[in-house]
């Protein structure tokens, strides 16, 4: 696994590629804020500058999937005789 280089100010998310930092800002963010070196986003974090993330960023893009609940109604059970 890499290092990251680079970080959103904004969400905090890290990137090891300048190009998918700015990828990032101008699809997620509509370009409003512009990457930073990750070793400043992390000073950045500590005096102040850039507020925590919300959520952490390993966390935002998953999805939790509900499986439905099988019944009798939705899975009838056959009598096996």
């Amino acid at each position: 696994m890499s290092k990251p280089l680079w970080a959103c100010p904004t969400c905090g998310e890290d990137f090891t590629r300048k190009s998918s930092a700015v990828r990032h800002s101008s699809k997620l963010h509509k370009g409003t804020s512009l990457p930073v070196s990750y070793i400043n986003y992390l000073t950045g974090r500590l005096s102040g500058v850039y507020p925590p993330p919300l959520t952490p960023p390993s966390l935002m893009g998953r999805k939790i999937r509900q499986w439905p609940i099988l019944t009798e109604a939705t899975f009838p059970m056959q009598t096996i005789l």
